[in-house]
């Protein structure tokens, strides 16, 4: 998982070289602590190992062998709600909507992929993201600039106190 925006905009750029269904960005939820995330989908286990082995190893060598990389059963709020993925049942009625589902949902052959303006705001969030969540990583995005808010303040901050420019006889310079 990613730990910095910049190991996040590497793995959104991994993600696309990789082609297999995935999805990456800011964790927002409460359940979660990590700042970042990213995500592969497959179908079942055997194909989640495969996919796995391939992730770990482009995560190793384009991004660092120190960003975690983790072969999950399930999506996280199922979990949260149904238990582990081991003791999920299905029930008559869930197998009947999923059948009806699979007989007449059609299926989308559109193509759902984000469009650049929209790639571009959700990247802009990232930035953000990582400025409220004292990642200072995000400066490498800005030009090095900070971009959260410093009001002006009217006390003696005495950290800049100890710095000889700010000093003028033992009082804070003008």
């Amino acid at each position: 998982m990613p730990r910095t925006v910049v190991e996040l905009f590497d793995l959104y750029e991994l993600q696309k070289e990789l082609e297999h269904q995935c999805k990456c960005g800011i964790e927002l939820r409460a359940t979660d602590n990590r700042r970042y995330g990213g995500y592969f989908y497959n179908w079942g286990q055997e194909e989640g190992q495969k996919c796995y082995e391939k992730v770990r190893k482009a995560v190793s060598k384009q991004i660092s062998p120190e960003v975690g990389v983790v072969l999950k059963c399930s999506c996280t709020e199922y979990e949260i709600d149904c238990g582990p993925p081991n003791d999920w049942v299905a029930s008559k009625e869930q197998l009947f909507i999923e059948d009806a589902m699979r007989r007449y949902v059609v299926q989308a052959t559109e193509n759902f992929r984000q469009d650049d303006n929209m790639r571009i705001y959700v990247m802009l969030k990232w930035i953000h993201h990582a400025a409220m969540t004292s990642d200072p990583t995000y400066k490498e995005f800005t030009s090095g600039k900070d971009i959260t808010f410093n009001p002006k303040t009217y006390h003696v901050d005495w950290t800049t106190f100890n710095n000889k420019k700010e000093r003028k006889n033992g009082k804070m310079a003008k």
